[in-house]
């Protein structure tokens, strides 16, 4: 049997959000940007479109418009993503802003004549652009916990007309992020039964070594038939949130093996998050 000796490097770089593509948005609140949801993280059955922007844990935090257009939709719904605001910008991308407590004292009165109107506490409503024109900086409602929040905060997201999703950090919002990514554990998978790790067909936990900061292993690991990789690991972002990373790297001898970067998410491909594991 053929026994192999396998070299691995994790490269988990914390993201620059110092080199940004453009400045085109601003944060929808005031005040320092703290995460506690991160870009394209991996949740139960898909991956996070938007960034979770704390509010403190507080409802009624001001929401302001990230970039100049017009309110496009608002939304009143018991789950999901709750009280939500569309803006539509003139270079056709939109951004979204979720589980509100309430909206601005405008949108307000359309939301009420809507619901005497159509005789509905939820619904779906598609302000006219010439009424609903909003400036960057403009308030256009409170923070909140409604739809499905497990606690205030504040849901972000930009999209193109197409329904892409991008990440907010690169277009923009700053968030102070000092921390490097933490890793807990890096495994070799086997991915069939003839597989053998270091004498066993197991999953086998590399030893993880931390000097300052920094995390390298040069075990041997004896493998004969195919392996995966998986690492168990998050970017705390100076938060107590267990965020995801935004990019990660696997090289071996030098070759790059695997390279994920969380710029932007197609919609169609959110359902393949199972095989992305």
């Amino acid at each position: 049997m053929k026994i192999q000796s396998v070299f691995l490097l994790f490269v988990l770089p914390i993201c620059s959000f110092g080199q940004m593509r453009h400045n085109y948005l601003r944060a929808p609140v005031k005040g320092t940007v703290s995460l506690s949801g991160t870009f394209g993280e991996l949740r139960g059955n898909h991956f996070h479109k938007g960034i979770d922007i704390r509010t403190k844990k507080r409802k009624g935090v001001k929401i302001y418009a990230a970039a100049s257009g017009y309110i496009s939709k608002v939304v009143l719904s018991p789950w999901g993503y709750g009280k939500r605001v569309e803006i539509t910008h003139p270079n056709g991308y939109k951004t979204l802003y979720a589980h509100l407590d309430r909206f601005n004292a405008k949108i307000e009165s359309l939301v009420k004549r809507k619901q005497y109107q159509r005789k509905r506490n939820f619904l779906t409503v598609y302000p006219s652009q010439k009424n609903f024109s909003v400036k960057k900086g403009e308030l256009i409602g409170y923070s909140g916990n409604t739809g499905s929040s497990q606690a205030p905060h504040l849901h972000f997201e930009l999209r193109d007309a197409n329904g892409i999703a991008y990440n907010p950090l690169s277009y923009g919002i700053r968030v102070k992020d000092h921390a490097p990514p933490t890793v807990r554990n890096v495994y070799v998978i086997p991915l069939d039964g003839s597989t053998i790790i270091n004498g066993a067909n197991e999953p086998y936990t590399l030893a993880l070594p931390r000097s300052q900061g920094s995390i390298q292993s040069d075990e041997i690991i004896k493998v004969a038939g195919r392996v995966g990789i998986a690492v168990d690991t998050e970017d705390a972002q100076n938060s107590a949130n267990r965020n995801g990373i935004y990019s990660i790297k696997l090289t071996i001898n030098g070759d790059e093996a695997f390279y994920q970067k969380m710029d932007y998410l197609q919609p169609q491909r959110s359902k393949f998050i199972r095989s992305h594991m």
